[in-house]
């Protein structure tokens, strides 16, 4: 917590706190140094792309995609269908709340039209 406190007095001038003993003088250096180099030192640029890095840009792209969960394939068609305002359109009770899915395409449709006529005005 010193160390923390040490730090963000350095980058940020904030002021310490008075604590007895004045214990910001028995910090190791270590302990301050390294962290405010790399806080302060620019971030490295990446590399450009080698045909030694391949495989290891392979490996990150792997593990990324094995980080995020799968969805399924028609998920890009249901962002592209699916609008809020669809229900504000056309509303319909809440038993039949199931039938938007099948009406997707249909609001898609209006919605393209009714743009197109926009457009022309």
């Amino acid at each position: 917590m010193l160390a923390c406190l040490r730090l963000l007095e350095l980058l940020y001038g904030l002021p310490l706190p008075n604590l007895p003993g004045n214990p910001w003088k028995a910090l190791p250096s270590r302990l301050i140094d390294a962290p405010l180099h790399a806080l302060q030192a620019p971030p490295e640029l990446e590399p450009t792309v080698s045909v030694a890095s391949i495989p290891r840009w392979l490996r990150k792209s792997l593990y990324e995609m094995q980080l995020l969960p799968q969805k399924p394939w028609w998920e890009p068609l249901f962002r592209i269908w699916y609008r809020r305002e669809d229900f504000r359109v056309f509303h319909l009770p809440d038993r039949f709340f199931w039938a938007y899915a099948a009406l997707r395409p249909v609001f898609w449709v209006w919605r393209w039209v009714r743009r197109g006529l926009a457009v022309h005005d």
